[in-house]
């Protein structure tokens, strides 16, 4: 693989990046600063940006929640910056622009780790794609809306779109042709942008992955999670040390079914006006056993009459009923909807077809899944075939709206 280090010439800027088999590679742009429990301000990108380091990822104690992904050591935490990475194919421009939200039940995870490298989207679907990290946890989800924190995550995720939409034709892409995708709680966000939208979206196409919309919060019980975090914390939130903040966060994680921090949206199936007829293509589906992970945590359950009928049970309360439910007020709304369902699975893998069974396929390459429990028994000509046909699948719905199904993707 060659890969050398060079300024690349944009519109009007000059940016150190890494040019690696045709794709040039900008990593760590900071997009946003923010003072704790305040709006992040966007960051202006600078000529002379050097963009070959990796950058941080919000405060958080662990990257895995997701017990058949394996490991990955945790990308440098950093606090108060807001990092973004770009991939875009050497010489083109005004192509269309992908932007990936990452999941981790909106406490873990980040952008910048290596198993959520772009290159090969950019590479064969000959597409921008941008890949954003947001404020997690209780810094990213504290719910105190007289103080006007509330949401602060999501608005992190609303700042870089508009970041992007700034400055996508830097990177060779067209602005007004913004795909975004996420899975989880990067899914689950799409539909709290969509939600939440009192104007027009900064995109025109979006693919929600494996969304946990049966997850639900109320002003009730996000008022109850935070008045458990305060008492546990000790002292406004602030004034706290990182440290601090992610101790009482630890300590109150779970107390709640689901997401204890997320969105506090009361209605992730909201469709507001302003997104009502308005051109908007939508992408949902969800893996078969989408929920299998999680009923793994519940020791030797897995595998059994009463694990399988958890996992059957858990999947459709918590992704597909919803996702379907979802669908069809989007499609009452008059929005274009694509249904996908994902049953694919290694012969005799007891994890079957689960949550982030898509991801190797798309993001990163094999060696940086090797962990990944859910793969093992996968053979390579498997492998190969299924990264042609996801690959092929997001990026053709990014370059033409187009969601073509195949292999491993049932398409309804």
């Amino acid at each position: 693989m060659q890969e050398t280090e060079e300024y690349s010439f944009s519109a009007n800027r000059m940016l150190k990046g890494i040019l690696r088999d045709g794709v040039r590679v900008f990593k760590g742009i900071t997009y946003a600063r923010y003072q704790p429990f305040s709006e992040a301000v966007p960051e202006r990108l600078q000529s002379g940006t050097d963009a070959t380091a990796s950058g941080t990822v919000c405060p958080q104690r662990t990257s895995r929640t997701n017990p058949s992904d394996g490991g990955e050591p945790l990308a440098v935490v950093g606090d108060g910056r807001l990092c973004l990475s770009a991939y875009s194919p050497e010489h083109g421009s005004n192509l269309p622009v992908m932007v990936w939200i990452h999941g981790g039940s909106f406490v873990r995870g980040g952008s910048e780790e290596k198993r959520y490298s772009c290159e090969r989207m950019a590479r064969e679907g000959n597409v921008v794609v941008f890949k954003i990290s947001y404020r997690l946890g209780a810094q990213g989800y504290l719910y105190l809306p007289g103080s006007g924190i509330c949401n602060l995550g999501l608005k992190d995720q609303k700042t870089a779109l508009r970041w992007i939409r700034e400055y996508a034709a830097e990177f060779g892409g067209n602005p007004q042709d913004i795909t975004v995708f996420g899975q989880s709680a990067g899914a689950l966000s799409i539909a709290a942008l969509i939600a939440t939208a009192q104007e027009p979206l900064p995109f025109r196409k979006a693919i929600l992955q494996s969304a946990p919309l049966g997850i639900t919060i109320t002003p009730s019980e996000a008022s109850g999670i935070t008045r458990a975090f305060l008492r546990r914390l000790r002292k406004a939130p602030e004034e706290a040390t990182v440290d601090e903040l992610l101790d009482a966060q630890e300590k109150i994680l779970g107390m709640k079914a689901g997401l204890t921090f997320m969105p506090m949206v009361e209605d992730f199936l909201n469709i507001p006006e302003q997104v009502r007829n308005s051109g908007l293509k939508i992408v949902i589906g969800y893996a078969g056993d989408d929920a299998s992970p999680f009923v793994s945590k519940k020791g030797r359950l897995l595998g059994t009459f009463l694990g399988r009928k958890a996992v059957r049970h858990l999947t459709e309360s918590i992704f597909s009923k919803p996702s379907e439910e979802y669908a069809a007020r989007l499609e009452a709304a008059g929005i274009e909807v694509t249904r996908y369902f994902i049953g694919w699975h290694p012969e005799g893998n007891r994890f079957g077809a689960c949550h982030c069974i898509e991801l190797p396929f798309l993001l990163g390459d094999r060696s940086e899944w090797a962990d990944a429990k859910f793969l093992k028994g996968m053979t390579d000509r498997e492998y190969e075939d299924n990264c042609r046909d996801l690959v092929r699948a997001w990026t053709s719905f990014a370059r033409e709206g187009i969601f073509p199904g195949g292999g491993i993707l049932q398409v309804r």
